[in-house]
């Protein structure tokens, strides 16, 4: 019987970081001398596009200010991780419990990510060693890949290296545009928004939940794996 694996896709389904990630926009753009400020509420609207600097691009060409976008967004990962080393974040709820159920069965675990490793580490250790790279047999980054989310491609590289069918696997997504990542690889996935993604489609998701629920999510996974056997 393959037993599949369970992938957690954006950063934000371990940790909530969406505060975090809007003041360290607004600290790199006081930086580079931008009179840019995002607030909560735009930075929630901003959210349904997938990849940083592609929403300061965005931004520029709303503003019709000529930026170096990248640079922009390489000071504000630099911020963000400062943030996270000065804190100690608690992951969401059931996500410990989670990743434990998941690896006493024996199923595989994915962090299926396009961020940066920087990122990545800084955001597992911010947990204060609740979860860590060793949770996981595979942990994507961006430069696996040349086309961030919505485009399925690190997924299917996932699926390669944990060498597991799309049908037997489960993700959990927190955004609409990762989650329709997940759907493109044919895999089936959780909606798990955070504070700022509530809004979004989720239509494609199995279902819908603020929280996770290990003994729900292993059912799941094991029953599939039991068909596609």
């Amino acid at each position: 019987m393959e037993k599949g694996a369970l992938l957690f896709g954006s950063i934000g389904t371990i940790v909530e970081t969406s505060e975090l990630q809007r003041k360290a926009y607004n600290q790199s753009f006081k930086e580079m001398g931008l009179n840019w400020h995002w607030s909560e509420e735009f930075y929630k609207s901003e959210l349904v596009i997938s990849g940083g600097q592609s929403r300061v691009l965005r931004y520029a060409l709303m503003t019709g200010t000529k930026v170096d976008a990248q640079r922009i967004h390489l000071r504000k990962t630099d911020i963000f991780n400062e943030l996270l080393d000065e804190n100690t974040l608690e992951p969401r709820t059931g996500v410990v419990g989670t990743i434990q159920q998941a690896k006493h069965f024996g199923i595989k675990l994915g962090f299926v990510t396009t961020t940066s490793w920087e990122n990545i580490s800084s955001v597992l250790k911010s947990t204060g060693g609740l979860i860590s790279k060793d949770d996981f047999d595979f942990i994507g980054t961006k430069n696996m890949v040349q086309h961030p989310k919505p485009n399925p491609e690190i997924y299917h590289k996932a699926l390669e290296a944990l060498e597991c069918s799309a049908q037997a696997s489960l993700a959990i997504e927190d955004s609409e545009p990762s989650l329709n990542a997940a759907s493109a690889a044919g895999i089936h996935c959780i909606a798990f928004p955070g504070e700022n993604t509530q809004t979004q489609n989720y239509a494609n998701s199995v279902f819908e939940s603020s929280t996770l629920d290990p003994q729900i999510i292993t059912h799941l996974l094991l029953s599939s794996a039991t068909v596609n056997a």
